[in-house]
């Protein structure tokens, strides 16, 4: 994934409309399986009860910020209006909540409203009723094709959807793509009830159709909670493109996409295996170390544990690339020593936006 998005970028490649056009569908259908794949572990953890909350101070306008730019890429080549309606709500109301779990629901929602309209529009509206001023109420609504009375009932269940009321004209190859794999409603539904709220929908057959969600601002509440750094989207700060990174991984691939990200943003040096990185580590004093922990001979862990014994690097913050992700796995990585996780397979923002988080 992180190649393709690469690649797109290129110049050679965007001035071929047919060749643009294969890399980003090969791009579509891995982002659509790695949404799968979350959904699938998200369903697995609240069955064994391992589904968290992670509290977070963030703004209103820090959560919806990119959705513009992701409905345009999903409304291409439709006949499609997007806006987002503020009502009684200030961009810098400041919330208490997890902010990942919100945006889930909200990109979940705004692609089936995508998925389903042809023509019209697709507004959000958010707001907080003086009734309720602790609650904070997104609702999505679309002019597309309207569910069946006797399908709302099963909108929440598991592995259902209503691709089989798309008519036959509509099964072209963006739709194809599109199609989910009925979990998304399912994961709405289980995070908005995590998050103290509720999901409902209304909808008219042809004429459209409205999710609303609410989620409780534990704003005013006793609580603790993490402070969100305001990162700077996309690119590196100034203030730190003079800093190190070293970086770890036995896999070719990840190595390269990595120096392609990082090319020109900031000093890196990349090793492939555990005892170069120990070489590395001993000779030169780097700002952060990114390590993977899947590897032969050394393993992740066995390779933390040496550089903190290196005078340069016992304080030095080391991340963890992987791929392990359930929360057992996650806690033991940390209790190694490592100071946060980048998961596999990782984008070209999430990089970054980690970099700037620990280094800025």
């Amino acid at each position: 994934m992180g190649i393709n998005e690469q690649t797109l970028k290129s110049p050679k490649i965007q001035q071929d409309p047919d060749l643009y056009q294969q890399i980003d569908i090969t791009q579509k259908t891995s982002e659509k399986l790695l949404n799968l794949v979350n959904d699938l572990l998200d369903i697995n953890k609240l069955e064994n009860a391992k589904l968290e909350i992670n509290l977070q101070k963030f703004k209103l306008i820090e959560l919806i910020s990119n959705l513009p730019t992701m409905m345009q890429a999903l409304l291409k080549g439709k006949k499609i209006n997007f806006n987002i309606k503020l009502l009684n709500i200030n961009g810098q109301q400041l919330i208490i909540s997890d902010q990942d779990k919100i945006n889930r629901i909200l990109i979940n929602l705004l692609m089936n409203a995508a998925k389903f309209t042809q023509k019209g529009k697709i507004e959000l509206h958010i707001y907080t009723p003086k009734k309720y001023p602790q609650r904070i109420y997104f609702k999505i609504l679309d002019t597309g094709q309207g569910v069946l009375e006797k399908d709302i009932p099963y909108l929440f269940k598991p592995f259902f959807t209503t691709d089989n009321n798309l008519k036959q004209a509509d099964f072209k190859l963006s739709s194809r793509l599109n199609k989910g794999a009925g979990l998304g409603l399912l994961i709405c539904k289980t995070f908005t009830k995590l998050l103290k709220g509720e999901i409902t929908v209304s909808s008219i057959y042809q004429q459209g159709t409205e999710f609303t969600f609410w989620i409780e601002n534990q704003i005013q509440k006793n609580i603790t909670y993490e402070s969100v750094v305001e990162i700077k989207q996309n690119n590196i700060t100034q203030k730190i493109r003079h800093k190190k990174i070293l970086i770890c991984d036995d896999d070719e691939f990840n190595r390269r996409l990595i120096e392609m990200i990082l090319k020109d943003k900031i000093r890196y040096k990349t090793v492939k295996d555990g005892q170069s990185a120990l070489t590395q580590a001993a000779k030169e004093k780097y700002d952060l170390i990114l390590l993977d922990i899947k590897m032969p001979s050394m393993n992740g862990f066995e390779v933390i544990k040496k550089i903190k014994e290196i005078n340069l690097h016992q304080n030095t913050p080391i991340v963890a690339l992987t791929a392990y992700s359930m929360p057992e796995e996650i806690t033991e990585i940390l209790k190694a020593g490592f100071n946060q996780c980048l998961n596999k397979p990782f984008k070209e923002e999430d990089i970054l936006n980690l970099i700037n988080e620990i280094l800025t």
